[in-house]
């Protein structure tokens, strides 16, 4: 019976990207002169028309599967002799665009398309000058993204140039840091991002346009005596590093005078006056006729402010002003621009609030609440009578309101720094009110301290350590007495409503609702370098997310002593900081005080990682020695300076010899003059100068010497120096050329090299092996017979239990494999 016809794809792949085009091919078996014919479809849909190849760019979430189906036939006629499927899933990069944030997860903005699968491009029109921030991130199929382009530290994009990144994600959604792209045109953007071994993300900028120069952001219009600086107004485009020149004039009859940078409008003219400024854009340092220029008006008015007593307690104050005659001049959409609180203790307890505009621009002004349900008429403006309450005009607040408001008690405290004349007066309601309030706006999170001034008296707690919070927020104030000072936990940020019975002298505090608000990062260095002061400005700490850093100026060969501040609490450990040896110490709640040991004077970077507790303290060298590792991965080091061993490398000190084997003892400061022994993988690593004072490293046994310079040694010792044996076994081997068979007499030691000397005495009770000290664990120093070898016929040995076959001079194994 003839076999089965059968049929598979070949070379198909598993994963696609998008826009990735795949040429389908197949081969089969029992089939006479097999034509292929190949379908397509995505998920659960039905297979469309026939196809020889297909790109992997349909709509849709991503991941997304695709089923292929190929199908076998004899001589291109008939019914399929064997059909095969196969499954493809298709990932999709995606360029996205947020606002900088680590936790924004931002907006797609293009496609990343590819025909290769490992060279992704996507292209984004700019609309505007500006910063913009972009990431790549896999997949679209849920918020929590799979990869995302990640780069460690924020960093901006340059024409054409790739920056080294790599990809990494989470299930938490984590998008990792953004790309910076300064956009110096608008126009379209090209994005490359390029997958493999090094992986790479660049931005290649649009063609350059006409130049153009902008003074959009100037505004329309200013007050007198305002003082403009032009470059903060203007840009341009398609201009390389731009280079401005501005000139002014009065717009009617005024004409331009010489180059400018800034304008005090302060001229004796009648105002509203206008003036027109113009700016000029060349390259810089080009000189010549300018790029582009660009006019734009100004009109400088007088000021006026106008207030509006909110005896009717609305909210969201707003004020639409506009020119009666062409209200198409105002001075904002509805409702108008929002007005501001003057929170002045003077205001007879009510909110006043104002809104200052230009005098002769607008004649007329609606005070609102930001809708229509709570607003004034139309009303004329009049600068004679700027304040507004209970329908109608005054010339000042008293004559809008009377009533004598006012208690005798002030709120002083702490926040406020005791000063009797910036107090919170308590204010009644009404005239004939019992009780009086003051409101306190408080945004930190930290312990206030106050009491109560009644005229020229002060009055506090009867009680002493009184300490209000939100659960316990009366306390009875003297009426006789100073009182002791009173207490307060904020609750959450807000306003708090202080309210006093004038009766019974009994206060009350309303906190705000809300969630508690977090607590504040306040870490302080306090220690000997300034008086163990706890909260010394000059040495708080710079908070970012979980890392705390302080960098602080200090003297050289100095003991410092010193703790942190954490929100007032002290922290420390009992450690022996160094510049070079200092990461990651505990710092333990009420611990111990550190030493900080410096070598040089400097600026010294302290490190405290929040979440963890740990601290660093590092110092800036600015020189290093390069020391070579080779591929033995050993080296020897001798100098005159002390030296930090770099992370990546082991020192030893050798303190005795047994038999063939050395005593080792790691190290990991180098004091000055001390030879040791390096072990590394090969390459160079920098040594940055230490401290010998301070290493803690008793180093008086150690039998490694060497020299600063080329020098002859010669002395009556046996002496052994970095090298290999015959059996390219490294360790401390006698010094080839040294006049002596056994190592003794003269040999000259490299400059910066360490070398083994032996004593006599230990000479004399003869532990010292013929070969030296090789680095690696053996019983006894090889005997150069590395195997035995048997001749049982003439062309054939067994060697290590394996027959081997000389033929021609050529060895064989019994396979008949030619061996070395």
């Amino acid at each position: 019976d003839p076999a089965a016809p059968a049929v598979s794809f070949d070379g198909l792949p598993s994963n696609v990207y998008y826009g990735q085009l795949v040429t389908f091919a197949a081969t089969s078996e029992n089939v006479t002169n097999p034509t292929y014919t190949y379908y397509v479809k995505k998920g659960s849909e039905a297979y469309g028309s026939a196809v020889t190849s297909y790109t992997f760019n349909d709509e849709g979430n991503y991941p997304c599967s695709y089923t292929v189906k190929v199908e076998v036939r004899e001589n291109g006629a008939g019914d399929a002799k064997a059909t095969a499927e196969a499954s493809i899933t298709c990932y999709k990069y995606s360029l996205m665009q947020n606002d900088h944030s680590n936790n924004d997860k931002g907006s797609e903005v293009a496609v990343c398309s590819t025909t290769n699968g490992s060279v992704f491009t996507a292209t984004w029109n700019c609309p505007a000058l500006g910063e913009y921030y972009f990431y790549v991130t896999k997949n679209t199929s849920s918020d929590a993204h799979t990869n995302c382009d990640y780069l460690n530290g924020n960093q901006t994009f340059e024409d054409g140039v790739a920056k080294t990144a790599y990809l990494y994600g989470d299930a938490n959604g984590c998008y990792g840091h953004s790309y910076k792209l300064d956009a110096p045109r608008t126009g379209e953007y090209t994005f490359t991002l390029t997958l493999g071994d090094a992986i790479s993300f660049q931005c290649d900028y649009p063609i350059a346009l006409v130049p153009e120069v902008y003074l959009n952001t100037l505004p329309e219009v200013a007050y007198k005596n305002a003082a403009i600086t032009f470059a903060d107004y203007v840009t341009s485009v398609n201009v390389t590093q731009p280079e401005y020149t501005f000139y002014i004039k009065q717009k009617e009859g005024g004409s331009y005078g010489d180059a400018v940078t800034s304008k005090t409008f302060n001229d004796e003219v009648d105002y509203p006056c206008t003036y027109t400024v113009k700016a000029e854009v060349r390259e810089e340092g080009a000189g010549g006729t300018a790029l582009d220029e660009i006019e734009q008006d100004i009109t400088i008015y007088e000021p006026i402010t106008l207030y509006f007593v909110n005896k009717s307690d609305w909210s969201n104050l707003h004020a639409y002003a506009y020119l009666s005659s062409n209200t198409d001049i105002k001075n904002h959409d509805w409702a108008g621009e929002p007005m501001t609180d003057t929170d002045d203790d003077s205001n007879h307890g009510y909110d006043v609030y104002s809104i200052t505009l230009p005098a002769g621009r607008y004649n007329t002004v609606i005070f609102n609440g930001g809708s229509n349900s709570s607003q004034t008429e139309n009303l004329s403006i009049n600068a004679a009578t700027p304040y507004y309450c209970d329908g109608a005009w005054f010339a000042t607040l008293d004559a809008a309101d009377p009533l004598n408001l006012a208690s005798d008690f002030y709120l002083v405290g702490n926040i406020m720094g005791w000063d009797p004349t910036a107090t919170y007066r308590f204010m009644k309601a009404t005239e004939d009110a019992t009780v009086a309030s003051t409101t306190l706006t408080l945004n930190e999170y930290s312990n206030i301290d106050f009491k109560l001034k009644e005229g020229d008296a002060w009055r506090g707690a009867e009680d002493a350590n009184v300490v209000l919070y939100h659960d316990y927020n009366t306390v009875q104030i003297t009426e006789n007495a100073d009182g002791n000072n009173i207490g307060l936990t904020p609750y959450a940020a807000g306003d708090y409503i202080f309210t006093l019975d004038l009766a019974s002298r009994e206060l009350t505090v309303t906190y705000p609702d809300g969630d508690p608000m977090p607590i504040p990062t306040n870490i302080f260095l306090a220690g000997t370098m300034n008086s163990w002061a706890p909260d010394n400005a000059d040495y708080k700490f710079t908070v970012d997310n979980d890392l705390a850093t302080l960098a602080v100026t200090l003297d050289a060969e100095a003991d410092y002593q010193f703790k942190l501040v954490y929100n007032g609490s002290w922290y420390g450990a009992n450690y022996n900081f160094n510049y070079y040896w200092n990461t990651d110490v505990d710092m333990v709640h009420e611990g111990d005080a550190s030493h900080l040991f410096t070598f040089k004077a400097g600026t010294y970077t302290f490190e405290y990682t929040i979440s963890t507790g740990k601290l660093s303290v590092r110092f800036q060298a600015t020189t290093a020695t390069s020391i070579a590792v080779s591929s033995y991965e050993y080296a020897t080091l001798y100098s005159a300076t002390g030296f930090d061993v770099p992370n990546e490398v082991e020192a030893y000190i050798i303190t005795g010899i047994d038999g063939i084997h050395l005593t080792k003892e790691r190290i990991y400061r180098i004091p000055a003059n001390t030879g040791v022994i390096l072990h590394a993988p090969e390459g160079s690593y920098d040594f940055y100068e230490g401290d010998s004072r301070y290493m803690g490293v008793d180093v008086s046994s150690n039998m490694l010497k060497g020299t600063t310079a080329d020098q002859d040694i010669e002395n009556e010792l046996v002496h052994f120096v970095l090298s290999y044996d015959t059996d390219d076994n490294v360790g401390l081997f006698w010094p080839y050329g040294t006049g002596s068979s056994q190592g003794v007499g003269p040999f000259e030691n490299k400059a910066g090299k360490a070398y083994l000397e032996i004593p006599v005495q230990a000479q004399s009770q003869g532990v010292i092996a013929r070969r030296g000290f090789p680095f690696f664990p053996v019983a006894d120093m090889p005997t150069g017979i590395e195997s035995q070898e048997l001749k049982v016929e003439s062309g054939k040995m067994i060697l290590n239990g394996q027959l081997l076959i000389i033929r021609d001079g050529r060895i064989f194994n019994a396979q008949g494999q030619r061996v070395q």
